[in-house]
């Protein structure tokens, strides 16, 4: 019996398989790094055997890695940044350039270099509480402020409760709540300014405890002393594992701002 030898074209690509059983999917945004010696930026690799193996998942190489590093954040920054946009009330404008520490308590100034300290490196929590018109909410700002990069969220806690309580009807209340409770870097300001329905307790406590759960990044602003404050937040706050009180005493800013415009 005589064998007929079938010409082939060496020329031709070794054919990628696509069978759904054998074929691995690719790194989540369809590309592995482009300068990747393993995958070339394909995500997958064809085992050099005899015949046509299966492809297999590309080991990633630190450069893969990185890749899909980057392109997941990008992904989460692109989904969550209007969100972010819709509901924070932060304000560009207030940085640390423009807060003054000329002639303020020396709370106010501790305060100041600890915001800085946090804004350079956003790890665990920060409470600054005190005076009203000390800078609380300003320097809450500047770390917002001095992380454009990172998705910071910043809320004024009576109005979060609203929109919260009102999404309810517009269908946005597990959307926000969410959002609230895994943003890289929330602040909430005027926490405990009034008295909240046992609704706003328990709301305000779900998304306080997830983030002391899991050690997010967190900046908390109000007037007068933690002991104000429900007896469970507080607690929270006073772990000194996790959070760094700040009070900031002195006199209020804006008072001193309209006396020295009198005295021009």
């Amino acid at each position: 019996m005589r064998f007929k030898i079938l010409p082939t074209d060496s020329t031709a690509p070794d054919p990628v398989p696509d069978d759904a059983a054998t074929r691995v999917r690719r790194f989540d945004d369809g590309e592995g790094d482009p300068n990747c010696p393993l995958c070339h930026g394909q995500g997958y690799a064809v085992t050099p055997t005899l015949g046509h193996e299966p492809s297999t998942h590309c080991v990633p190489c630190h450069g893969c890695r990185a890749h899909q590093e980057r392109n997941r954040r990008q992904r989460t920054m692109s989904a969550i940044r209007p969100r972010i946009e819709r509901y924070t009330v932060t304000r560009p404008d207030l940085t640390f350039e423009t807060f003054n520490v000329a002639n303020v308590h020396p709370t106010v100034r501790v305060a100041f270099h600890a915001a800085r300290e946090f804004a350079a490196s956003p790890q665990g929590w920060l409470v600054l509480h005190g005076n009203v018109g000390t800078g609380k909410t300003h320097l809450a700002s500047a770390i917002a402020n001095a992380n454009p990069d990172a998705m910071a969220l910043g809320l004024i806690v009576p109005v979060l409760l609203d929109l919260l309580r009102s999404g309810y009807e517009t269908g946005d209340y597990a959307d926000l709540l969410d959002l609230c409770r895994t943003v890289e870097l929330l602040i909430l300001d005027d926490l405990g300014t009034e008295r909240y329905t046992q609704w706003g307790y328990e709301t305000l406590f779900k998304i306080i405890n997830h983030r002391y759960n899991q050690a997010m990044p967190t900046v908390f602003c109000f007037n007068g002393q933690i002991d104000d404050l429900d007896p469970r937040i507080a607690s929270r706050l006073y772990d000194g594992d996790l959070a760094r009180d700040l009070p900031m005493w002195g006199s209020d800013y804006r008072r001193r701002k309209r006396g020295n415009r009198q005295k021009d």
